[in-house]
């Protein structure tokens, strides 16, 4: 699992009942999916060529994470879900950071995230992990969802486009090899 000191810190907190990989194409992890994305269409859409993680307590998933290549060098989280129960636990952060990881060993420079406006602790997550904001994306949700997104009790309008540059030494853990 490696060395990046953001990636022990969140393994620590996260005790050894825990265990994250790799989760198989053939099998979704639907209702998680779900959480983060209610358009299964476009989850549809990426989950087979996304690179996604799964991480178990004991014989449970209770998170996941979806990594997807967008463009050379660059690949964008695209779905990250907690059950509820196992929230504010620093599990998304250690999901996050294991790809984060892995991107750093396979060459990637730049990772991308958005997140709905109405999301603001996941937009402090990600800023906490060195993520910038580098634009918004007006009345995403709007245009994109037939269906109204609600979360934290507001109307999700806008996406706020996040990316973290693993090529800047100590960002996110990352060392430079």
């Amino acid at each position: 699992m490696g060395d990046d000191p953001l990636y022990a810190a969140s393994r620590d907190v996260m005790g050894s009942e825990f265990r994250i990989d790799r989760l198989a194409p053939e099998d979704p992890p639907w209702d998680l999916l779900l959480d983060a994305d209610p358009n299964r269409t476009m989850i549809m859409d990426y989950w087979p060529r996304g690179r996604a993680y799964g991480l178990w307590h004991g014989p449970d998933l209770i998170a996941e994470a979806v990594f997807l290549p967008t463009r050379p060098l660059t690949w964008e989280l695209i779905n990250v879900a907690v059950r509820d129960a196992w929230r504010r636990r620093g599990l998304a952060r250690a999901l996050i950071a294991r790809g984060l990881e892995d991107a750093h060993r396979a060459g990637i420079r730049v990772v991308e995230v958005g997140t709905a406006d109405a999301t603001l602790g996941a937009l402090q997550l990600y800023l906490t992990m060195g993520f910038r904001i580098v634009g918004v994306d007006m009345d995403f949700f709007v245009r994109l969802y037939r269906d109204p997104v609600v979360d934290n009790g507001r109307l999700c309008r806008d996406m706020i486009r996040l990316a973290l540059d693993l090529s800047v030494p100590g960002l996110a853990g990352v060392e430079e090899d």
